[in-house]
Formats: structure tokens, C-alpha cells, sequence
């Protein structure tokens, strides 16, 4: 998960802050794609796919559909996952009006459904034992972005960004209402607990990331 994180602010760094020259071609109609949503988290591992069209001057929409898959049976967590996101992203480019490329800032909304099996340590008092269990969410997330859109010659689109918004979860899953209080810290700062223990819940919400696409128009 670390490497993961270097990877994407790496990345971000030099996208973000790099020189002007891919900013001056329009973006009318693009196709894109998340490539980091293919690997194996916490959550599970999708696919996702969008396409970003021009509204009018510097505004676009973004629309994106995305599809829990079992891809990495052997070191994935969870299992058996289904389910589904969906994106929908306004974005405002601050260029000379005209061309939607460069830097921008955006207000998105994510939506996602999921159902997996996941299995974890329950301790009631000096009693210990593994439990596996269905877990079923809802996600909706509100999220403030910054980020920069830039296109090549020969079509190749990518779109880093930044954000920071607000996250709600409602989650149910098979652990009867003790079991779902005393269950144990997995390692690496416990995800578990954040992921699969029922209830209502608001987090910030944080976003950092990239697109990889090809502008049609």
C-alpha cells in the first residue's frame, strides 16, 4: 500500500507542475481509464472506464462506470466481490476559455455498491477464533479537486489530481452485534475495522490520483 501511495504522488509531481506545451491542444471528447483501480486493495479490485465531453467554453463533464472484478484470487482482499462505481465530475479549466486542457478545478460525486466475503479474528473476552462473513456497503462521496489535464500530439491524454471532500458509509455484514464490536486489528493499522464493521459512517474524504485516456475530439 505505501509503494502504491509513492507511486501516485510521484506521479502527481510531475504531471502537476510540468511545463505548459501539452496544455494548448483542446479537449472536446476523451476516453479514460483509472489503471490504478486494477490493483489489489483493501476494497477490492475494479475496473473503471469514463469519458470526459465539453459542456460550453472552459466546462466540462465527466462520466464514469467502473465493475468490481476477482482478477488477483490469490493475494486479493476480499473475496468473491461484486458490485459497482460510478463517477459523475464537473470540471471548470482555467486556460484562455476556450481550450479544455490544463489546469482545472472540479466538484465530484462517487457513488459505489459492493458485496464481498471477508474473513477476520473475533475476541469475546479470552475466547479467539476466525470468522468468515458477508459485508455489503453503499459509499457516497462529495469531493473538491485540483488537478491538470494534458494532451499529446498523437492523442495520448492524462489527468492527475488532488482532492478533498467529505465520505459517507453504511455498512451491514454477518457478525452478530458482539461480534462486530470485538473484532481484531488486522496488521497494518487495522484496516479491517475500517472496512467491514457495520454502521453509519462519515470520514474525510481524500483524493489523489491519475487517468490515462485517448482525446477523439
Amino acid at each position: 500500500m505505501r509503494i502504491y501511495l509513492v507511486f501516485i504522488f510521484l506521479f502527481f509531481s510531475k504531471f502537476i507542475w510540468a511545463s505548459e506545451a501539452a496544455d494548448t491542444i483542446n479537449n472536446e471528447l476523451s476516453i479514460c481509464v483509472e489503471p490504478l483501480s486494477i490493483l489489489p486493495m483493501y476494497s477490492g479490485t475494479s475496473v473503471r472506464g469514463g469519458i470526459e465531453y465539453k459542456l460550453k467554453e472552459n466546462w466540462s463533464m465527466y462520466n464514469e462506470l467502473g465493475y468490481y472484478i476477482n482478477y488477483f484470487k490469490e493475494i486479493s482482499y476480499p473475496k468473491n466481490v461484486k458490485g459497482y462505481t460510478t463517477k459523475i465530475e464537473l470540471k471548470n479549466y482555467r486556460g484562455d476559455g476556450i481550450r479544455n486542457s490544463g489546469r482545472y478545478f472540479s466538484l465530484e460525486l462517487f457513488l459505489k455498491h459492493q458485496n464481498y466475503l471477508a474473513t477476520d479474528s473475533i475476541g469475546i473476552g479470552k475466547i479467539k477464533y476466525g470468522q468468515v462473513y458477508s459485508v455489503s456497503k453503499n459509499v457516497g462521496a462529495l469531493t473538491f479537486k485540483f488537478g491538470r489535464l494534458k494532451v499529446y500530439k498523437f492523442g495520448l491524454v492524462i489527468d492527475s489530481y488532488i482532492g478533498v471532500g467529505i465520505r459517507l458509509k453504511k455498512t451491514n455484514n454477518g457478525l452478530t452485534e458482539t461480534e462486530n464490536e470485538n473484532m481484531i486489528s488486522s496488521a497494518d493499522y487495522g484496516p479491517n475495522k475500517f472496512t467491514n464493521r457495520a454502521g453509519n459512517f462519515i470520514y474525510p474524504n481524500f483524493s489523489l490520483g491519475f487517468r490515462i485516456g485517448y482525446r477523439i475530439k
